[in-house]
């Protein structure tokens, strides 16, 4: 009876045990959750934003016949290829605005110094 009883605490010691790590993880999980959440908060998209971004993606996606996590893909899809038309545009912006304007860089000034036709000894004071 007494070996029965200790069989049975023992394997709900172990039940218990795993039940911790069970619930450990999804502590884990969403604290996680909670460390991004805060982040998009703190950028200006709380809980109102995020609702109206997905509701105007579902709207969307209704519009267009597709389900709402085709529609999401499409979303994420279609803001990176702006993104990457909007940076290669501002590197092509820059690029043309350093070619167009005059270079009083380092380039310039050691071509200058180059270009100076000197003798040695008047490059040191050396008159004699």
């Amino acid at each position: 009876m007494l070996n029965h009883q200790i069989n049975d605490m023992s394997n709900e010691k172990l039940g218990l045990e795993q039940s911790i790590s069970v619930l450990q993880n999804i502590e884990e999980h969403h604290a996680q959750r909670m460390y991004v959440y805060d982040k998009l908060e703190a950028m200006g998209l709380g809980l109102n934003e995020l609702r109206i971004l997905r509701n105007t993606i579902g709207e969307i996606a209704a519009e267009n016949n597709i389900n709402s996590t085709m529609a999401v893909q499409e979303f994420f899809k279609s803001l990176e290829r702006q993104y990457d038309i909007k940076l290669m545009s501002q590197f092509q912006n820059n690029q043309q605005q350093y070619n167009k304007k005059p270079h009083d860089n380092y380039s310039n000034k050691l071509s200058s110094l180059l270009s100076y036709r000197f003798d040695g000894k008047e490059a040191f004071g050396y008159t004699g």
